[in-house]
């Protein structure tokens, strides 16, 4: 919500007695803090479209910006900073040229490519996550839009210094700078100038979409989607298998991908996490409710599944979901592994040893009293969202009461209750029958397949969402 502001010409005044001297102090020392924006101004070229600017400070980047006729929006944590640029632009009646809000630099409140140019000026260097902060700046920019990022080079950096050791403070700087900047612009498609000014340095980045055009073309081996989930909106899927046959350790009658051929039981690594962020990094803009592992196989068989979901975490802000079939809960290193992923759903189709092996087809050695000993004590350690997905076919309709027995003993956050839609060599149930089932089920926060509307969503990569869907999306 923008911040309003009303203030009487006595805050004004007082205020810009405050701003000319402390301009005044930094020009003495070398910097003249509003000669500068009016370089860096230049420097942007023409800006057209809508403009918002990340650490608004004292207002001098958006009282300049302002000058020039541009209406911004400028954000910052800060509320009292955004006070003193209110102020600033007051005084020289260009307020209605500024809409200011209270916001995160590493979550901005803004939809995908809301703006058209992101000004970041003398702000870098208060940021420590590049990952995070340029993830949100390239989210929010639009297509084809412009970055203008500058911060104050070494001789720069020494006069901010020397002038806060007068007033009795030290000025805290992040290792983040030009060189950081650029490598992570250039890494993902952006192209750039750099200049050198007096006291500062000026990167200019036009996101050309370069690596993302590149990936469209269906060059995606790792992640696949969006897909439009009845449990979890779009979701964006990640393969940690990413086997070219279905690897998994149960060969369940209603598996969309058909047959195991060769039940899988050790766990090890598959693939690499780098090969998972890079592809992430170069996403095109698409919406994202759920950052979902899934894919051609059991994802708990990746032994480095809990590796991949922290760094997933690192560099995108949407929740992480895993999808499991809950044969490896038995493990505490696999249960460790999903503790820091926001949403789980554990699998758990039959009431009995005899309909487990007749439903899920497991490799030998595993148990439905194994499968649900670790069910519950993932539960007891897990901090997260934790769903328990229930498959009902003919098999097991008419087992429902003992199912919804076993759903409250376990205490999932939510019962989600699920009939195969998708082709495969099993008949679904019909929605008549799924209301019987969810009768079983009151007070146990429970919702039926056929309750939920699917949006539409449009797959970044056909091929790669087909061979892990079994169908078109």
């Amino acid at each position: 919500m923008d911040a309003i502001w009303e203030f009487t010409d006595k805050e004004i005044k007082a205020n810009r007695r405050v701003f000319e001297e402390r301009t005044g102090l930094y020009r003495k020392k070398g910097l003249d803090l509003l000669k500068a924006r009016e370089i860096i101004l230049k420097r942007s070229g023409k800006l057209k479209g809508k403009i918002l600017e990340i650490g608004t400070g004292r207002g001098v980047t958006a009282l300049a910006l302002a000058r020039a006729g541009h209406r911004i929006t400028s954000v910052d944590n800060d509320r009292g900073m955004l006070k003193v640029a209110a102020l600033n632009l007051c005084h020289e009646k260009l307020l209605s040229k500024a809409s200011f809000r209270v916001m995160d630099a590493y979550s901005l409140e803004f939809k995908d490519r809301s703006f058209d140019n992101v000004f970041v000026v003398e702000a870098l260097h208060h940021l420590y996550d590049a990952e995070r902060f340029f993830g949100e700046v390239d989210r929010v920019l639009s297509d084809r839009g412009k970055l203008i990022l500058a911060d104050f080079n070494t001789k720069g950096k020494a006069i901010i210094g020397h002038v806060h050791l007068s007033e009795g403070r030290k000025h805290k700087i992040s290792p983040l700078g030009k060189r950081e900047a650029k490598s992570w612009l250039i890494g993902h498609g952006y192209e750039i100038k750099i200049y050198d000014e007096d006291c500062h340095w000026v990167i200019i980045a036009e996101k050309t979409l370069k690596e993302r055009r590149k990936l469209g073309k269906g060059i995606y081996e790792h992640i696949y989607g969006p897909v439009p989930s009845w449990r979890l909106g779009a979701s964006l899927g990640i393969d940690p298998i990413s086997s070219d046959r279905k690897m998994c350790n149960f060969d369940c009658v209603y598996c969309q991908l058909g047959r195991t051929k060769g039940r899988v039981s050790k766990r090890k690594t598959f693939i690499a996490p780098e090969k998972i962020l890079e592809e992430l990094k170069c996403l095109p803009p698409v919406t994202i409710d759920y950052i979902t592992f899934s894919g051609t196989g059991e994802p708990t068989m990746a032994a480095n599944l809990g590796e991949m979901i922290r760094e997933v975490k690192k560099i995108r802000r949407e929740p992480v979901a895993v999808l499991t079939n809950s044969s490896y809960l038995c493990d505490r290193s696999v249960r460790k592994a999903l503790l820091p992923a926001d949403l789980v759903a554990v699998k758990l189709d039959a009431p009995s040893e005899e309909l487990f092996q007749k439903i899920n087809r497991p490799a030998r050695g595993l148990t439905l009293k194994k499968v649900i000993k670790g069910i519950k004590a993932f539960r007891r350690e897990y901090k997260g969202k934790l769903a328990l997905q229930m498959m009902f076919l003919e098999y097991n309709f008419f087992e429902a009461s003992e199912m919804a027995s076993l759903a409250r003993d376990i205490g999932a956050d939510e019962v989600e209750l699920n009939t195969p839609l998708r082709p495969c060599a099993v008949k679904s149930l019909t929605r008549k029958e799924m209301e019987d089932v969810k009768r079983h089920f009151r007070g146990s926060n429970a919702i039926s397949v056929y309750e939920k509307e699917k949006n539409k969503v449009r797959p970044i990569s056909d091929k790669e969402t087909m061979r892990r869907r079994g169908k078109k999306i």
